[in-house]
C-alpha cells in the first residue's frame, strides 16, 4: 500500500508538472493576446488623426495674389500653413499655433470644422521689416495643429509629423524657414 501511494505521489507530481508547463505557456499566450489588443485599440484611437497632416511653406498669399495683380498692388509674401484633413470623417476646432516662438505679429487661426479630405491653407504676411531674401530676422516657427476628432478625442499634430493626444502645450523643435519662391 505505501509503495501504490508512492507511485500515485509520483505521478501525481509529474502531471502537475505538465500543468505548469501548461498554464506558463497559457499565461504568455493570454500576455501577448492582451498586449496586441491593446495596440489595435491605441491604432484604432489614432486612426482618424493620423489622417491629418500640417506642413508649412514661404510664398505669396494666394488668394491674394490674382486680385492684387489686376490693381497693381504688389503681392504679400509670408508663411503659408497648410492643413488636410484626409479622413473620412470631419475634425473640429481646429487651431493652427505658430509655436513657442511665434512673434507678436503672427496670429493664431481658428477653424470650426475641416471637412474629410478638404484642406486650409493660413497665410501669415511678413512684415516689411523682415528681409526673407537675405534669410536675416527670419522667426523659427514650428506651427501645431490642435484638434478635435469625430470620437471627440483632442490631438495636437507639428510639422515634424508628431501626433500627440491631448491639448496640452509641449515644446517642439522649431523649423528653420527657408524661402521658398524668389520676390
Amino acid at each position: 500500500m505505501l509503495q501504490v501511494q508512492s507511485e500515485q505521489l509520483s505521478e501525481q507530481r509529474k502531471i502537475n508538472a505538465e500543468q505548469t508547463k501548461v498554464l506558463g505557456l497559457q499565461a504568455t499566450e493570454l500576455r501577448e493576446s492582451l498586449e496586441s489588443r491593446e495596440l489595435d485599440r491605441a491604432e484604432r484611437r489614432r486612426a482618424q488623426a493620423s489622417r491629418v497632416f500640417i506642413w508649412t511653406e514661404t510664398g505669396y498669399d494666394p488668394p491674394a495674389t490674382d486680385d492684387q495683380a489686376t490693381i497693381g498692388e504688389p503681392a504679400r509674401f509670408g508663411l503659408i500653413a497648410q492643413v488636410r484633413n484626409t479622413s473620412e470623417q470631419p475634425i473640429y476646432a481646429l487651431e493652427i499655433d505658430w509655436g513657442p516662438e511665434k512673434p507678436e505679429w503672427m496670429e493664431d487661426e481658428l477653424l470650426p470644422i475641416l471637412m474629410p479630405n478638404k484642406q486650409e491653407d493660413r497665410f501669415q504676411p511678413w512684415p516689411e521689416k523682415i528681409d526673407i531674401t537675405r534669410g536675416l530676422d527670419i522667426p523659427k516657427l514650428a506651427p501645431i495643429a490642435r484638434f478635435r476628432d469625430a470620437a471627440g478625442l483632442h490631438w495636437h499634430l507639428t510639422a515634424d509629423g508628431q501626433l500627440d493626444e491631448g491639448p496640452g502645450e509641449r515644446y517642439v523643435k522649431p523649423l528653420r524657414i527657408r524661402p521658398s519662391v524668389s520676390q
